[in-house]
């Protein structure tokens, strides 16, 4: 029938098949630690020493010291070290004959010269990597000698795709823009992953304990603003609940054209959502009064999100990808159009510096 399983409880050792199954089991763990002692014993070549020790409290009987000598006691001589301390030894003549290696087959030491090639240093792989912070956007690059260089170092030569300054501390300040922003994002990461119906509720709770600094209109405003860009009917998938917050990506992207090395994107995408046939992915901007205008958005944020177009294209191959920007200072929805975009992505293969010699 079925093995059954039993908590013995103070007393029940007497019970017959209480008793009965803890001796199969005593007697199951006797022989597997006969099978492992059997193992050591036959595992020696030459000679194998049996030693042991004792302490306050004597070996618990039946331990491999015990079983071992039961089984040699009578076969063994007692012998005397160089310290007077007895042992007991058996020993048997040498079953094999010994064979010794011919003279002609022992291995000689030989010294040879190096080959030339291991006082060279090993060529740089060439390599373009962005690390996709606004502030470090520029490809970093590997020099002659197979070191990265500094960030810094290289941006002096290239064109400026600095980040654009933040709001001064006076603007910021006469109405907590910053943490009005930072309000704003946090809405537009959380609250997608609850049912909408919670969206009002979570929102102002939200709102009041993390924007406590910010008057009670300004965090109304806050949250309607939020709201109102999550339920447009434009981009109610974007904040549906399979949608996909702080998404991290890492790729390599080939050159299409020409030779030289591919361009390692490593970055996260603020919001990304997939369906059958496309792809949409956005990135929250904080802390600066929104553009109104393409023209107008610095070419950091759009190099940055291009790349990440070029990175997600790798991943879903076959898929539309569209990207955009949510500036959170309002909040406004800036959908990039795909000719920006394609701009950009060329752009980002020419953020090379020319001449590595002059670093």
């Amino acid at each position: 029938g079925p093995s059954v399983h039993a908590w013995s409880t103070k007393g029940a050792g007497r019970l017959p098949p209480v008793a009965a199954g803890r001796a199969a089991k005593t007697k199951r763990e006797i022989e597997e630690n006969n099978r492992l002692l059997y193992v050591a014993l036959t595992r020696a070549r030459d000679r194998i020493y049996v030693t042991g020790f004792e302490g306050k409290r004597p070996p618990q009987p039946g331990c491999w010291y015990d079983t071992i000598w039961q089984g040699v006691e009578e076969l063994v001589t007692e012998q005397q070290d160089v310290d007077g301390n007895s042992y007991w030894l058996l020993e048997s003549q040498q079953a094999q004959p010994v064979t010794r290696e011919p003279e002609e087959r022992k291995s000689s030491t030989v010294q040879q010269a190096l080959p030339e090639w291991v006082g060279r240093r090993v060529a740089a792989e060439p390599q373009l990597v962005v690390p996709l912070a606004p502030s470090k956007l520029a490809p970093l690059e590997v020099d002659t000698e197979g070191e990265a260089q500094g960030i810094e170092e290289v941006r002096k030569q290239r064109e400026d795709v600095s980040e654009p300054p933040s709001a001064s501390a006076s603007h910021m300040a006469s109405d907590n823009r910053f943490l009005r922003g930072l309000l704003t994002h946090g809405l537009l990461e959380h609250l997608p992953g609850h049912p909408e119906d919670q969206w009002d509720m979570l929102a102002e709770r939200f709102a009041n304990m993390r924007g406590a600094a910010l008057s009670e209109r300004v965090r109304r405003g806050i949250v309607a603003e939020s709201l109102t860009i999550m339920r447009d009917k434009d981009f109610a998938e974007l904040f549906g609940l399979e949608s996909w917050a702080e998404v991290s990506i890492a790729a390599e992207v080939p050159r299409m054209e020409g030779e030289g090395p591919p361009l390692r994107v490593a970055g996260q995408i603020d919001r990304l959502v997939q369906n059958d046939h496309e792809v949409l992915i956005v990135d929250y901007k904080t802390n600066r009064p929104p553009p109104r205008e393409l023209d107008a958005v610095p070419e950091t944020y759009l190099l940055q999100i291009s790349a990440y177009h070029l990175a997600i294209e790798q991943i879903y191959p076959g898929k539309k990808i569209r990207s955009a920007i949510i500036w959170t200072d309002g909040p406004h929805f800036m959908e990039i159009p795909e000719p920006l975009i394609v701009q950009h992505q060329q752009r980002l293969w020419t953020l090379r510096t020319t001449d590595l010699d002059a670093l």
